[in-house]
């Protein structure tokens, strides 16, 4: 039922006398079980450097930063500005 078009989970649960989030994870569930995700690639650990490596960084890289810095505080600053 709750998988027909225009029908809400909400709906569903409360003719059903069951919780919606129930409702919910029952649906997540099968939708899972008709479309298995791929398991994830095989993650390989970091090999930590026993010497940090030098950062090189040329001049246009190096400005580029600066300007991403300095835009990325702007935009703090507006977002805490958004929130009061």
């Amino acid at each position: 039922m709750s998988l027909e078009p225009d029908v809400m989970v909400q709906e569903v649960a409360q003719r059903l006398d069951i919780h919606p989030f129930m409702l919910s994870r029952w649906r997540k569930e099968y939708r899972e079980e008709l479309f298995p995700l791929r398991s994830p690639p095989s993650v390989k650990p970091l090999k930590t450097p026993s010497k940090p490596a030098k950062s090189v960084i040329s001049d246009t890289d190096n400005t580029e930063l600066k300007q991403l810095r300095k835009e990325k505080e702007r935009l703090k600053l507006e977002v805490d500005l958004l929130k009061k």
